[in-house]
């Protein structure tokens, strides 16, 4: 949780491995059709169910969430792996999910943890991981992709 304290207004919360304690996540897991969609992303005959991940972040939370790749933070190799953002709830622009077009090809980048932004166990990570260019990025140098949800 961030933002309880300090300069930022807002919370934030995250939690994973729901799936098999809440009976509406197992149901939508086993019978939507998000393997199915994730399949014909990564051109797969079969997918795997890694976890979810729950995330909330209150209306007013100031501070935003920093940029990241999702692949860093699984203890998965490859490149066929696939996360569906899927919000619950209307999101308006400005508060929505932005991507930068084009970065699942920048390679692997340092996870960070989000409340603090320092980096997950550095004394072990690769030297082959970058950190993000967030200056490039904000920059406007990038094209970034984004859309309310209703």
């Amino acid at each position: 949780v961030w933002g309880r304290t300090g300069e930022n207004t807002g919370t934030y919360f995250n939690d994973y491995c729901n799936w098999k304690k809440i009976p509406e996540f197992q149901e939508f897991v086993e019978h939507s059709p998000a393997a199915e969609i994730a399949g014909n992303l990564m051109e797969c005959e079969w997918v795997k169910f890694y976890h979810e991940h729950v995330l909330n972040k209150e209306p007013g939370t100031e501070k935003p969430t920093p940029w990241h790749h999702d692949q860093s933070y699984y203890p998965i190799n490859g490149d066929k792996v696939c996360s569906i953002w899927m919000p619950v709830d209307p999101i308006p622009l400005d508060s929505t999910l932005r991507l930068v077009r084009g970065s699942h090809q920048w390679g692997w980048f340092k996870p960070r943890k989000f409340a603090t932004e320092n980096d997950y166990l550095p004394q072990i990570l690769p030297d082959s991981y970058d950190s993000i260019p967030v200056e490039e990025i904000d920059s406007g140098k990038h094209y970034i992709l984004e859309w309310s949800i209703e």
